[in-house]
């Protein structure tokens, strides 16, 4: 893992991942999708959306919309007014 990817994401905690897997927590499996995400304070707090990916096996099923559930109780949870992404 680079270090700079270390410090900033694991270290620092700046962003959070959420996981997608065919598994159960305590045994993960294989990663069908991820989210990559980050809260910003700068006027009314925040979430962003930095990244989303969910493995070409695993499209239509689904996963990115569990990805969205997810996201969106993470941003009521940490009371944010709102949340954005940029499209593709």
């Amino acid at each position: 893992m680079p270090s700079k990817f270390r410090e900033n994401i694991v270290e620092k905690k700046h962003a959070h991942t959420l996981l997608a897997s065919d598994g159960m927590p305590e045994a993960p499996g294989i990663a069908l999708g991820m989210a990559l995400y980050s809260f910003n304070w700068t006027g009314k707090p925040g979430l962003f959306l930095e990244d989303l990916y969910v493995s070409p096996d695993a499209r239509n099923k689904g996963i990115a919309k569990a990805l969205f559930v997810e996201l969106g109780k993470v941003a009521q949870e940490k009371v944010t007014s709102h949340a954005s992404f940029r499209g593709p």
